[in-house]
């Protein structure tokens, strides 16, 4: 059982809070402004129980210095994609073995290059901000036919012959970057899933690229959507909007809709395949990013846990202004304290919702985010990050 000591009253966090916006509001009356100029309120819902284990303790770090491997696809039972985040996509061959770490070439830790999603001449690609627009940065994947999918966070969706792939050559064509009701569309193309002849794709934010995701937390509004994208017409159409954060998508068992993780809000939605009508499906406890499937249960990767006793994520919800007034004095960058490391991976009923299990880690030694979970056998697991410069192992 998790116990802890209790903080006294006068110090408690809802106090914390409300001492930093005082501070805040002070200075930001004599400071200049914000790009974040309309901040809204938002409720994750009640805070959920969610006893801490140290099970991602039993996990491996593989790869050490290896750009975030943040999403993955794996082509028959010898090849693991990753999109990583220096902008390629790297290839291991299975089955894994440590054998060294990635600027050893000769290991079999050595990440391949398979491709270089957009690099432009004379770019260093390092996954800082300045090089993202330059060179790129592949998220979600997912294979149709001959062809791979790949979101880019700021080309749209890339097209590569699967071919192609496998033998490292790039000749890549992307989705042309339509206008849909009068809005350009893939601003922040997130994950893509297919399904039959079609692909739905998450657009996360309509105003925010990926490099300045923090302000688009941290302003709150819900215009993150998910398209439909029909390769043989070219048809690029809108099946749901006003999402917070579109990020992670499944199929549900039934094939008539799609689980779509809204990270800003803490929960899971229920997205129609025929109108796109939305229903809540599950509240979590913890920021989502990708989903998957995991023995038989929906594996959700987790940016930040948001539970008991407390959320200062969860409380700074309920006071745009304040957080207009604190982005006046720092970039977004220096209030990651709100979102303490620890790694987590939340395993719930894929057929209601329920939470069956966590993997945990307080305090990030193995991984401290955790953007996606890949079962590659009956037996062993890869987990992501955008944060962590390491590929995690586990057995389950």
């Amino acid at each position: 059982t998790h116990t802890h000591t209790p903080i006294p009253r006068t110090m408690g966090g809802h106090g914390i809070v409300l001492t930093i916006a005082a501070v805040a509001v002070l200075l930001a009356l004599f400071l200049p402004g914000t790009p974040i100029d309309r901040a809204v309120e938002f409720d994750v819902g009640p805070l959920q129980e969610l006893p801490v284990n140290d099970r991602l303790r039993n996990a491996e770090r593989y790869c050490e210095g290896i750009p975030p491997p943040e999403s993955f696809l794996q082509v028959g039972d010898d090849e693991l994609y990753a999109s990583l985040g220096d902008g390629r996509i790297g290839r291991w061959l299975l089955p894994l073995h440590d054998t060294g770490t990635d600027t050893d070439t000769s290991s079999k830790c050595h990440v391949e290059t398979a491709v270089a999603v957009g690099v432009q001449r004379g770019a260093v690609c390092d996954g800082s901000y300045a090089s993202e627009p330059l060179c790129g940065r592949p998220l979600g994947m997912a294979r149709l036919g001959d062809n791979v999918y790949v979101c880019d966070a700021y080309r749209g969706l890339l097209v590569v012959p699967l071919r192609q792939l496998r033998q490292r050559e790039f000749n890549a064509t992307y989705v042309p970057d339509a206008v849909v009701d009068g809005d350009k569309v893939l601003r922040f193309c997130n994950v893509v899933v297919a399904h039959e002849d079609r692909l739905f794709v998450s657009d996360s934010s309509q105003r925010w690229r990926r490099r300045d995701v923090l302000y688009e937390v941290w302003e709150g509004r819900a215009d993150g959507r998910v398209l439909t994208y029909e390769p043989h017409s070219g048809k690029l159409n809108v099946l749901a909007e006003g999402l917070g954060f579109a990020n992670g998508m499944v199929l549900t068992d039934q094939r008539d809709a799609l689980l779509v993780a809204e990270t800003t809000r803490a929960r899971i939605t229920r997205v129609s395949l025929a109108d796109g009508a939305k229903q809540l499906w599950a509240a979590v406890p913890c920021l989502p990013d990708n989903l998957s499937l995991v023995r038989g249960k929906l594996a959700v990767g987790c940016s930040a846990r948001v539970a008991k006793p407390f959320s200062a994520f969860a409380s700074f919800g309920r006071l745009p202004g304040l957080r207009q007034a604190i982005l006046r004095l720092v970039h977004p960058s220096a209030l990651n304290w709100v979102v303490p490391k620890h790694g987590l991976v939340l395993l719930l009923d894929p057929n209601n919702g329920q939470l069956l299990d966590s993997w945990q880690d307080k305090g990030g030694a193995i991984v401290s985010v955790v953007s996606e979970v890949h079962q590659v056998s009956d037996t062993t697991v890869v987990m992501g990050s955008w944060r962590d410069n390491v590929l995690i192992v586990m057995q389950v």
